[in-house]
């Protein structure tokens, strides 16, 4: 049985309790990343033979049956290798973020989505349509609230093994123990509005940054009713330069049932002044400096009016445009339908529930 080490009767905490205790101070904050850009994927749980073959029966003559899209994609996915979002994040905290999410080896074709915040408003791009809103609209309050939790997270659970998350919804370490190797500690709110943890990991006294969190794990209270726990189990640990050890592979079950698999793929040094080019909003004229040339069919202004349309007008007078963030001439874009199909369920996959920067 793992008993508590800190009880009234030995006041001493062990090795990987004072480093835990060390860990959880300096979660506070996440370290800089303001000079980096992050690439990570994340894949869904692939449908198992079994199961495609018991769904298939049921879908079979009903194509309007709501697993017919997942049967669809399993289908795909045999043939043409496992779908997966791919992903690029510049963020620099209160100054701002870029989203970069690739969706492939996806049955309804490949796809993609960026997302721009900074203080001055931000914009969005997909293949083939533009936005850009003004700061503290209501489409820069959306973008900011759906993304910048989900940003967090992922430096939280690869840069602090999760505890940064922790500490931001104002969890206190109730007890801390530990037998051989592992240990073991509860957490909860300090004001109860949050679901208890628990986290586990080992610890190797003989190697620098020996402890390691290999599991997070969110309990649901008793009348919540028929929810899952919430799981991240961090595994594949490895030391990056400046960052320390980060996990490469996160694997999450949410509450819902979900399950998805986060993959670390590394952090980039980005040149000084790379920001700048990174936010500057896309034109019809100008590459932009990630996606390249753009298609630009369709552009509708703050009000989803459209105000451009490639098969109707061949060019498009600036002068006939609201200023944009940078006092060009461009106009807001948005295509909701899209962002709820194409992101909605990911960051889901990513973590179950939005939490507080």
């Amino acid at each position: 049985m793992v008993a508590p080490l800190a009880a009234a009767a030995d006041p001493s905490p062990s090795p990987a309790e004072r480093w835990f205790r060390g860990a959880w101070e300096a979660a506070e904050h996440l370290p800089d990343v303001r000079h980096v850009r992050l690439d990570f994927s994340v894949s869904p749980r692939s449908m198992s033979a079994e199961e495609a073959q018991k769904l298939r029966a049921e879908v079979s003559g009903r194509p309007d049956h709501p697993e017919a899209q997942a049967l669809k994609q399993f289908d795909f996915e045999r043939k043409y290798g496992r779908a997966r979002s791919s992903y690029s994040v510049w963020y620099r905290g209160d100054d701002g973020f870029r989203y970069n999410e690739t969706l492939i080896n996806h049955a309804d074709g490949d796809y993609f989505v960026d997302r721009v915040v900074t203080p001055a408003g931000g914009w969005q791009l997909t293949p083939n349509q533009l936005g850009v809103f003004a700061s503290g609209s209501s489409r820069e309050v959306s973008t900011r609230s759906a993304v910048s939790p989900t940003v967090v997270e992922c430096y939280s659970l690869l840069l602090t093994m999760g505890l940064h998350t922790l500490r931001k919804g104002e969890y206190e370490i109730v007890s801390f123990s530990s037998e051989g190797t592992a240990w073991r500690a509860e957490l909860k709110s300090k004001n109860g509005s949050c679901w208890p943890v628990r986290a586990a990991g080992t610890y190797n006294p003989s190697v620098v940054n020996g402890v390691r969190v290999d599991r997070i794990q969110y309990f649901p209270p008793a009348d919540a009713g028929a929810v899952q726990d919430i799981v991240h189990v961090l595994s594949d640990y490895r030391e990056v330069a400046e960052f320390g050890l980060v996990p490469r592979r996160v694997a999450s079950t949410y509450s819902n049932g979900s399950e998805g698999i986060l993959e670390f793929e590394g952090f980039v040094e980005e040149p000084v002044g790379r920001w700048e080019e990174l936010v500057q909003v896309p034109s019809l004229n100008r590459p932009d400096i990630i996606r390249g040339q753009l298609t630009i069919k369709s552009i509708l202004d703050g009000e989803e009016r459209t105000v451009y349309r490639s098969d109707r007008r061949p060019s498009l007078d600036s002068a006939e445009l609201p200023p944009s963030i940078t006092g060009r001439r461009v106009v807001s874009v948005w295509v909701w339908i899209m962002f709820g199909v194409c992101t909605a369920c990911v960051l889901a996959w990513v973590f179950g529930r939005s939490k507080g920067v």
